[in-house]
């Protein structure tokens, strides 16, 4: 849903270019707005007893909608760790990309995405059976770099300012008080014009985030079919109506305050399952984390540089991609063979034209 947001805001920008004071305000409109109408949606959805025909949309079909965010991640992550821009999969600036500062931070890129890759299942290989071994080793792997980056620049005696004035971090930016979310910007100064244009593509972003909360639930039912220790009815099957319409009033509560829209969080949750807690510790969890750095003011962004994003970034492109582009072992194979090779069922060609056409044009082409 990020990656949909941040295609909308380049268009913003665009858009904007010569009212740049305008740009901000759109943004966060836009946001609000798609946050709004996301509750709106789920809550008639929940209401009118729809919930589980969410989960009919073809394989095909949905492989096609991750495969085209997955190509526009992966052309994202190039973007974000290189600080050029890409048009399709090749830089707009070849020159600029070639440059010393630029290779290195894809390169850098490239090297912690091999590191998180191969690295944890040598760990759980040398200990096999081990538990905290199993848990912790990909998320050891995911800030091992991070952390040799950072004592490699200060040995050096490379200081953060010099980073960010080299392109390797993003400028400091934003304020200590949390309230500035609210103070700093104004929706009037906002182009509803162009926000009510956007409304074929926020219905885009109002169905994926509809579909992310019941995937949510289906995941984490699937994974564990009973409740947790302590269920008065471990055994009762999920209301997928109650469940939309409990998200719904949440985003609801959320676009009022010009925050983003919510789901069931299937990693979290499944990770708190594993060491012995419940969906609701897991939510509550993540509450107090986030909001405890949203109240800090701490400046996460520049603390952050860009090619560690671009890893992560890039390692969730890989893995929807993966994904769509192997969805054809989950269809019935085609009677057609070439070669003496059976050719994929004719319903995976509507995944690759998804991905297709997400490359050439936009992701909301592809999902649309």
């Amino acid at each position: 849903i990020g990656i949909l947001w941040g295609t909308l805001g380049a268009e913003v920008a665009i858009a904007l270019k010569d009212e740049p004071w305008r740009i901000p305000s759109t943004q966060l409109a836009l946001i609000a707005v798609s946050t709004l109408l996301t509750g709106m949606s789920s809550i008639c959805v929940g209401k009118l007893g729809l919930g589980k025909i969410m989960l009919l949309f073809p394989t095909p079909v949905t492989s096609g909608f991750l495969g085209s965010i997955g190509c526009f991640i992966f052309k994202s992550s190039l973007q974000m760790s290189s600080g050029t821009r890409f048009r399709y999969l090749w830089p707009v600036e070849f020159g600029q990309f070639c440059k010393p500062q630029s290779l290195g931070r894809v390169a850098c890129m490239f090297a912690m995405l091999a590191f998180m890759w191969r690295v944890p299942p040598v760990l759980q290989a040398k200990f096999p059976g081990n538990g905290t071994v199993k848990k912790l080793s990909p998320l050891v792997c995911q800030l091992l770099p991070l952390a040799l980056f950072y004592m490699c620049t200060a040995a050096a005696g490379v200081s953060l300012e010099t980073l960010t004035d080299l392109g390797w971090t993003y400028p400091e930016q934003g304020s200590n008080s949390p309230w500035a979310l609210w103070t700093t910007y104004s929706l009037h100064s906002a182009d509803w014009i162009f926000v009510f244009s956007q409304l074929p593509s926020l219905g885009l972003i109002v169905m994926m985030s509809i579909l992310c909360s019941m995937t949510g639930v289906l995941g984490i039912s699937g994974k564990f079919p009973v409740g947790p220790p302590g269920d008065p009815a471990p055994t009762d099957g999920i209301d997928y109506d109650k469940e939309l319409i409990t998200v719904g009033w949440v985003d609801l509560i959320l676009a009022c305050t010009g925050g983003i829209v919510t789901f069931h969080r299937l990693g979290s949750t499944v990770q708190m399952r594993m060491d012995g807690g419940t969906h609701r510790l897991s939510i509550f969890a993540c509450s107090l984390f986030c909001g405890g750095l949203f109240i800090s003011g701490v400046p996460i962004g520049h603390l952050v540089p860009r090619w560690f994003l671009g890893a992560l970034f890039m390692n969730s492109s890989v893995s929807l991609l993966q994904d769509a582009l192997l969805s054809f072992r989950n269809l019935p194979p085609s009677k057609t063979t070439v070669m003496g090779r059976q050719l994929p069922s004719t319903q995976y060609f509507v995944t690759l034209a998804c991905i297709l056409v997400a490359i050439i044009w936009s992701p909301f082409a592809g999902i649309g």
